[in-house]
């Protein structure tokens, strides 16, 4: 979603600024100075507060988050890797095509581990089992699955916060749990009790009583 936003984005750009250069698009504006500076802001600002963030989670998280420590890997590896690539003895002894995957592949390497990692933290930190895993024994528990293959299924139990591995043969039923109740209120209803409807109102009771 975010490369598609990305992509759109450049388009649109593209459409506005009609082909014209960097240079073109400030020197045309009433104030060049602050107008470049205002272009080159989202790459002075962005990169280093992520970089930062990733980095808070490292050291002061007790659980770091994999999306912002992979996020903070690439824009490390993202600057130094396109220095690199610029020196001209380098750019001599790998040509374009070198010097680009130099700084792409492990950026893309960086992306699927760290993302996949964060997934897993993700799923592993939940305590809710969303899927009911049924036994050939009868016996059913409540059960995240993490993976599912050829041969059988990995399952975490929440409430025993450990790992299993099961084989299709053990499995009688696996069943996706869904939420059996929706709150329909509106948000200034649901917070403040107010301005709701007929039907929110009812809505509003009924949830006051369960939680009674």
């Amino acid at each position: 979603m975010g490369w598609l936003i990305l992509g759109m984005n450049e388009l649109v750009t593209q459409g506005i600024e009609k082909g014209m250069t960097e240079e073109e698009i400030v020197s045309s504006t009433s104030s060049p100075r602050f107008f470049r500076w205002f272009r080159k802001s989202p790459m002075m600002i962005f990169p280093p507060l992520f970089f930062s963030a990733g980095l808070a989670s490292l050291l002061f998280m007790p659980k770091p988050d994999y999306y912002l420590i992979g996020i903070m890997v690439m824009i490390g590896w993202g600057w130094g890797a396109n220095k690199i690539v610029r020196i001209d003895r380098i750019k001599e002894r790998y040509t374009a095509l070198g010097c680009s995957l130099i700084v792409v592949v492990p950026l893309m390497v960086a992306m699927v581990l760290s993302f996949g990692a964060g997934s897993a933290q993700r799923a592993l930190s939940k305590e809710v089992g969303p899927y009911y895993l049924t036994f050939m024994g009868g016996k059913s528990e409540s059960v995240q699955v993490l993976r599912t293959f050829e041969l059988g299924v990995v399952i975490r139990i929440p409430t025993e916060n450990t790992i299993y591995f099961y084989p299709w043969d053990g499995v009688a039923a696996l069943e996706k749990k869904f939420a059996a109740e929706v709150d329909a209120r509106s948000f200034v209803c649901r917070v403040f009790e107010v301005a709701c409807l007929p039907s929110e109102a009812g809505e509003n009771d009924r949830v006051l009583k369960k939680s009674k």
